[in-house]
């Protein structure tokens, strides 16, 4: 099943809806367990600071909880990405959008 209608995205394998992954593992259930694990541990080693918050923070938040999993932790996206039929923001979108909501959320 493709969670994420990626199955022709250079994010992932090869004629499968798993993202490329440092464990090189290409069996989606298998490698959502190891995520699940890598990050439980991952999540306690971060330390948080306190608001404003940016997507510079964002994107440090991201590497440190997926670095040890993707190539990729912490870098902006470069295609546009749905689940379920629902579109994520478009990429081209993805600072302005943020750059929203970061200034409502410190008003």
């Amino acid at each position: 099943m493709d969670r994420y209608d990626a199955c022709n995205d250079h994010y992932c394998y090869t004629g499968t809806a798993t993202l490329k992954n440092k464990l090189n593992i290409k069996d989606m259930d298998e490698f959502e367990k190891a995520e699940r694990e890598v990050t439980a541990i991952t999540a306690r080693r971060i330390g948080f600071r306190r608001p404003p918050y940016n997507l510079e923070y964002m994107k440090n938040l991201h590497r440190q909880l997926f670095s040890d999993l993707y190539q990729w932790a912490g870098d902006l996206r470069g295609v546009d990405i749905s689940k379920g039929g629902t579109r994520f923001c478009n990429v081209s979108r993805v600072i302005a959008e943020s750059q929203k909501i970061f200034g409502g959320l410190q008003k």
